[in-house]
């Protein structure tokens, strides 16, 4: 009972940045949706969304080099700031709340928890869905306010438009060290 009411405590303290790559597109009515043919990522992070370092490109859609600087990116960031930054990129999630996904993900993998002060950041993305979340921990809230993830988090998001993922991410990875940098060296 108590871990069900950590989790939607967390749900609800975490950012609500829900927001589709294209903002003009219309809404989609029941009548539209098909069946995906894309094969859909499980919803259950433990069993098929194996954590593979800080950046988990299960949508294919960064090229090696781009992976390789992010991960010698936040490999470093964590060695220093003792933060973990976690990336995942999906295809597709359906009907799933990238909320609710994004949030099993942190704590299946324990986004944080080998850091002393418990901080860590996920980025998710579901790139067919049009869809992405950013989830902090209680500890980071300290630092950014919801308002301020969701402002970082919409950086991505021009670029998303124009299908350059990985210009998308590095640059709100990239802003979201010099904040955290900035604003936990004041700590």
């Amino acid at each position: 009972m108590k871990k069900l009411i950590s989790k939607i405590l967390l749900a609800l303290i975490s950012t609500l940045t829900i927001l589709n790559f294209h903002s003009d597109c219309p809404a989609q009515t029941a009548k539209d949706k098909a069946p995906s043919k894309i094969q859909r990522h499980s919803i259950n992070a433990d069993e098929v969304l194996i954590q593979k370092g800080f950046v988990n490109d299960f949508a294919e859609i960064l090229d090696k080099q781009t992976k390789d600087k992010l991960e010698q990116t936040l490999s470093k960031f964590k060695s220093k700031a003792k933060i973990d930054f976690v990336i995942v990129t999906v295809k597709t999630i359906g009907e799933e709340n990238p909320v609710d996904y994004s949030l099993r993900l942190a704590n299946g993998w324990a986004i944080g928890a080998t850091n002393p002060d418990k901080a860590g950041v996920l980025m998710f993305i579901a790139v067919e869905s049009k869809r992405w979340h950013i989830q902090i921990t209680r500890e980071l809230e300290k630092a950014l306010s919801n308002t301020e993830v969701r402002q970082l988090g919409e950086l991505m998001v021009p670029l998303f438009r124009e299908k350059r993922y990985g210009e998308g991410i590095t640059k709100c990875v990239d802003a979201f060290i010099k904040v955290l940098k900035e604003r936990r060296s004041k700590k």
